[in-house]
Parts: structure tokens; C-alpha cells; sequence
């Protein structure tokens, strides 16, 4: 499959502002085959070894495979159809074309592809106030040849219904393939999520998540996106508050080292009245790697009285790696109280050398305080279970030489 047969418009290098500071040409250059369920023994010790106590969705590059999976609740409901190969896009998205604000996420060249390429469409239906829990879990299986996984989750929570989901991105070993996934989530009136996304790919594959959140009237979504290793990681995310006392919290950390690229790419529509948006997102970057934060928050007219704060906070190890930070406003309404900032630099030199003089060797004066600065966002995530995943990942995947 040569992807660029579809036609797309690529967008190009530097002198596109969305891909301003990310070069995607190299993921066009393979043919690929699409994703297929393929068996092996790792497979199934991730499997046997998952939490029962949660509902556990399972892909198999980028294939939702049901006698995987376990439902243990009669609050969930799942179907999965085909779905043309068509661009879809929410009712919200829709209203910001009217209004001739930001590019909805739809226009994105990997959400189009990923609508191009035949796929089972995977709805989760969460109703009811008890707290929900489930594991949706990405595997990728080698391949002889690379492969392109392009799944489509859609995730509606019904009315005053609360749930916590956990998406986790895993590989089994190192090939070339393509994730592109796209997931469209509705908080209905009332309801709540706690959203966590975990993304370890290996070294040489490409990740692209393209997630929708539209909020409706007091529904709050909290979510926490952790990536890091993979030769590209793109972390799309745009969130509609559509709705009074509609409100999300929104928190990052990127860690990211040899050449990889983390790009998270935020976009947040106040449209209505009353409605609040925190965003903290945190990096570090080692040896050649590039992290990227590219966040656009928008005040439309009819959202007075609206509250938003963003902040970005990045860490170089290296005097090789680097950072593109871009934190943005735009108000169109008078009455609202709005912050945004960034911060990017290396550890104090003065404070390695105090920890020294302690007897500590520089390598760990670093480590140390490193640890610190990942310290303070890793503490704002309520799950220890996705703490310790966090942890273990970062032990495997960044502090290992």
C-alpha cells in the first residue's frame, strides 16, 4: 500500500504551521500492508497476565480482536461496523467550519488517511454513575513487511455516567509500522472521564493519534497522555467545550531521547459560557531528540466568562536535542480570565555541582534531578496503577543507555 497514491496533500517541512517543526516525509516513503491479526507466544503472557477487575479491549496491530477481550459489565456496551471511506466529523467540528475558526482536526492529513483505509468501526457505549474501568490495548506484532494499523474507537458516555479508561500502546519487537488511530470521544451531559493514554512504540516505527473530545453541559474530561521512545510520535488532540460548565483538565509529560520525535499538537474550543480549561504538559529531551508542543486554546465570542491556563515546561539533557514550544491565545470574547506560558532550559549547574561536592557522581546528579522535574507532573496522576506503568516504561525505555 503506497500511501501516497491516496492523493493527500503532504503537508511540507517548515513551511506548514501544523507540521512546522516535525518532518512527516519519511512515513510516506514504505509500502504497507494493512494491519493483521497475527499470533505469538508474547501475545498471549500480555494477555494472560491483564487485570481481570477491568473491561480489556485488545488490538492486534491496530485490529480489534473480541476473544481477546473480556466485558465484565452490563454498564458497557460494544459494537463494532464497517464504515465507508469517507472524513466524518462532529456535530461541534461542523459549527467551527460555519463559523470560520480553527481547522477541525478532520482536515489533518493522518485523520483523512486513516478514514481512507477500510476498518471496523469499535463504538464503547458507557452508561450508568458507578465508576467504570477499562484497558484498551494497542499490541503491535512484527511483520515481514511494515504494516499500517488504523483503528477507529468511538467512546460515548451517557448521561451523569462516569468511567476511567487506560490506552496503552505496546510492541512485541523491532519493525517498521505505521499506528494511526482516531478516536472520537462525547461526554454527555453531567458525565466524567479520566483519560489515560500510555504510547511506547520502538525505534523505528511511527505513531499518530488523532482523539476528538467534545464536552457537553457540566461534563468534565480529565486526561493524562504519556509517550515516549518511537522514531515519530504525533499526539493530536482537540477539545470542544460545548457546553456550559463543560471543563477539562488536560496534562502531558514526553520523554523523549537517541532521535525521536514528540510532537503534541492541542487545540481547545471554548464556545460556550462558564466553561474551564487547564493544560500542563512536561518533557524531557536527550542525545538528538526533538519534542514539540504546539497548543491553541480559543475563546470563541459566545464563551464569556470562560477560564483557561496553559503551560509548558521543557528539560534538555543534551546540548544536541531540542525543543519547539508554542503556546497560543485567542479571544474573542472580553469577559474571561486566560494564561499561557513556556519554559525551556537545562538543569542548574550549580545544583549538580552542590550534589557532587555531596559525593554523588554527575550521573546521578542528573538522574536525581531530573527525576525531580519528572517527579512533579508524575505526581498529578490519581491512578498508581498508571503511575507505576509510567515508571517502569521510563526505566525500560529512558534511563536505560
Amino acid at each position: 500500500m503506497d500511501l501516497k497514491s491516496f492523493g493527500l496533500n503532504i503537508p511540507s517541512y517548515r513551511k506548514s504551521e501544523d507540521y512546522k517543526y516535525t518532518n512527516i516525509n519519511p512515513i510516506f516513503d514504505y509500502d504497507y500492508q494493512k494491519g493483521i491479526v497475527t499470533e505469538n507466544i508474547f501475545l498471549h503472557q500480555i494477555i494472560d497476565n491483564l487485570n481481570t477487575n477491568y473491561t480489556n479491549l485488545i488490538f492486534v496491530n491496530g485490529v480489534y480482536v473480541d476473544v481477546f477481550s473480556n466485558i465484565n459489565s452490563c454498564s458497557l456496551e460494544i459494537t463494532t461496523s464497517a464504515v465507508q471511506n469517507e472524513t466524518k466529523q462532529s456535530v461541534v467540528q461542523n459549527d467551527l467550519i460555519t463559523e470560520g475558526f480553527n481547522p477541525p482536526l478532520c482536515n489533518d492529513i493522518f485523520h483523512q488517511l486513516n478514514n481512507l483505509i477500510e476498518q471496523k468501526e469499535v463504538k464503547i457505549n458507557i452508561k450508568g454513575p458507578n465508576p467504570y474501568l477499562m484497558n484498551i490495548i494497542n499490541i503491535a506484532v512484527p511483520s515481514i513487511t511494515p504494516h499500517i494499523a488504523t483503528p477507529k474507537i468511538l467512546i460515548n458516555l451517557e448521561k451523569n455516567s462516569y468511567a476511567k479508561i487506560m490506552e496503552t500502546y505496546l510492541y512485541l519487537d523491532i519493525t517498521k509500522y505505521l499506528n494511526n488511530i482516531v478516536t472520537n470521544i462525547k461526554l454527555n451531559e453531567g458525565s466524567k472521564l479520566d483519560y489515560y493514554k500510555i504510547i511506547c512504540e520502538n525505534d523505528e516505527s511511527y505513531h499518530i493519534n488523532s482523539t476528538i473530545v467534545d464536552i457537553e453541559k457540566d461534563a468534565t474530561f480529565n486526561s493524562f497522555n504519556f509517550s515516549t521512545s518511537g522514531l515519530i510520535t504525533r499526539n493530536n488532540l482537540t477539545v470542544n467545550l460545548a457546553n456550559e460548565g463543560a471543563c477539562a483538565d488536560l496534562k502531558g509529560f514526553y520523554a523523549a531521547k537517541n532521535k525521536s520525535v514528540i510532537d503534541n499538537n492541542l487545540t481547545v474550543n471554548h464556545l460556550k459560557p462558564h466553561t474551564t480549561s487547564k493544560q500542563l504538559y512536561k518533557g524531557v529531551m536527550n542525545n538528538e531528540s526533538i519534542g514539540v508542543f504546539n497548543g491553541l486554546v480559543t475563546i470563541h465570542q459566545n464563551a464569556q466568562q470562560s477560564n483557561s491556563n496553559q503551560l509548558n515546561k521543557n528539560l534538555l539533557l543534551s546540548k544536541t536535542a531540542t525543543v519547539n514550544t508554542k503556546p497560543q491565545l485567542k479571544i474573542f470574547a472580553d469577559d474571561v480570565k486566560a494564561t499561557h506560558g513556556a519554559t525551556s532550559g537545562q538543569l542548574n549547574a550549580d545544583e549538580i555541582f552542590y550534589l557532587q561536592s555531596r559525593g554523588i557522581s554527575k550521573e546521578k546528579a542528573v538522574e536525581v534531578l531530573t527525576k525531580a522535574f519528572i517527579d512533579d507532573i508524575l505526581n498529578k496522576v490519581d491512578d498508581q496503577m498508571v503511575k507505576n506503568n509510567i515508571n517502569h516504561l521510563l526505566n525500560i525505555h529512558f534511563w536505560t543507555k
